[in-house]
């Protein structure tokens, strides 16, 4: 799902969208000076920039995890778990001014786990 290959699968760019969407979500609460608490905001920065450097480096040919492949499913749900927990707080911080990243990241995440979940019943019904 997320390794350097010819093909682009729809599950790749959709990583990749949500990757971007949760990077530019984190970087907009770090950069935002009213906002006090960061420190979720920061982690979740720190992991998506460690996540887009493996995936450079894997671009590369550099082989810095092994294997990529094998931990892509799980790095898809990290990145969209965190983006999902970030969307839902930035939505509801009543002192936050522009909801508007916030609430597009928020609707993407829903369409997506909605996907998955649709995925997960249509795999366990056959």
């Amino acid at each position: 799902m997320v390794g350097a290959g010819n093909n682009l699968q729809f599950s790749t760019c959709l990583f990749y969208v949500l990757l971007m969407l949760s990077f530019a979500l984190s970087v907009s609460n770090v950069a935002d000076e009213e906002k006090k608490e960061k420190a979720f905001p920061i982690s979740v920065l720190v992991i998506n920039s460690l996540i887009m450097f493996c995936i450079l480096l894997q671009v590369f040919g550099v082989k810095m995890m092994g294997d990529f492949q094998k931990y892509s499913l799980l790095i898809f749900f990290i990145v969209l778990i965190l983006s999902f927990v970030l969307s839902i707080e930035n939505v509801s911080d009543d002192e936050q001014e522009n909801k508007s990243l916030p609430t597009i990241v928020l609707i993407v995440n829903t369409f997506v786990l909605l996907m998955v979940a649709f995925n997960i019943v249509k795999h366990y019904i056959k």
